[in-house]
């Protein structure tokens, strides 16, 4: 009887045993199922396990590899759209876009938008639109977005032959009239520069504006994100207005400038509402 007993129990603990070892690969897919990461190594299968385990464990594997290369290549695309978000958008809105807040406005009380009109660009477009114009708009308005830049200013489109820039849309700028004033000073002065050196003919006209925009992103038909408002209308209507070489600002504008720099009413207009830029900073002529 006791021989049998123990017999029993030693037969008992070598099939627990070996149940253990049957089910390990199925545990230890269980345990990957239920984890954080689906890479963990290989999933260890005793040598005499079934094939069915076998099997099993080879197609989990591989689900688990394709899977781990999906969320890489997921993670990679996000960076990517992220990235070229940011070069298009504004940080803070480029990560709201990226995070899926595909609508969003929001009233901003003052900013001052630029309007930079190159003269003779819609013409060269459109008459030759040959490898080397379009090369001399890319170099023109990879230096009116340098300017921008530094002046801490914002393009925020291009429309035809018109560049525009606020400043004050994004980030509480309390200059915000004098930087975008400087950054038309500078676009005025880099696109007369560019067009000397070539047979384009080009030439440019200024207008600025500054008051109450909206500013936001809209996804109804496709992604969006611009500046509206009666300061950006009236910007441009002043660098259409404006001649060449010339650079008008409103009288709102007009109020937020430093003594240095020069203006004064322009002639057609001397009720003060229209400003014609002389002359920025010491000894600075425009």
């Amino acid at each position: 009887v006791v021989g049998t007993a123990i017999f029993i129990v030693a037969l008992a603990f070598l099939a627990v045993a070996w149940a253990a070892r049957i089910v390990r690969p199925v545990r230890a897919i269980s345990e990957r199922l239920g984890s954080a990461s689906a890479d963990l190594g290989p999933i260890d299968v005793p040598p005499r396990s079934p094939i069915e385990f076998r099997r099993l464990t080879e197609s989990f594997e591989s689900m688990s590899g394709a899977l781990v290369a999906q969320q890489t290549q997921l993670a990679q695309a996000r960076e990517e759209r992220l990235g070229l978000l940011r070069r298009m958008l504004p940080p803070a809105v480029a990560e709201r876009v990226a995070s899926g807040e595909l609508e969003s406005l929001e009233e901003v009380p003052q900013a001052t938008v630029v309007a930079v009109v190159v003269l003779g660009l819609s013409a060269l477009v459109r008459e030759g639109g040959t490898e080397s114009d379009r090369e001399l708009v890319e170099q023109l308005h990879g230096e009116l977005d340098e300017l921008a830049s530094r002046h801490g200013v914002q393009r925020v489109k291009v429309v035809g032959d018109t560049y525009f820039a606020a400043c004050g849309h994004d980030r509480p700028y309390i200059d915000h009239a004098p930087r975008a004033m400087a950054f038309a000073a500078d676009a005025r002065d880099a696109v007369r520069d560019l067009g000397s050196k070539t047979d384009a003919g080009l030439d440019v006209s200024v207008g600025l504006h500054t008051g109450s925009v909206t500013v936001g992103v809209t996804a109804a038909t496709r992604l969006l994100y611009d500046v509206w408002g009666q300061p950006v209308t009236a910007a441009h209507h002043l660098a259409r207005r404006a001649g060449h070489g010339e650079i008008l600002i409103s009288g709102e504008t007009r109020s937020l400038l430093p003594e240095t720099i020069e203006a004064e009413p322009h002639a057609d207009d001397p009720d003060g509402t229209v400003w014609r830029v002389a002359a920025i900073g010491v000894g600075g002529s425009l």
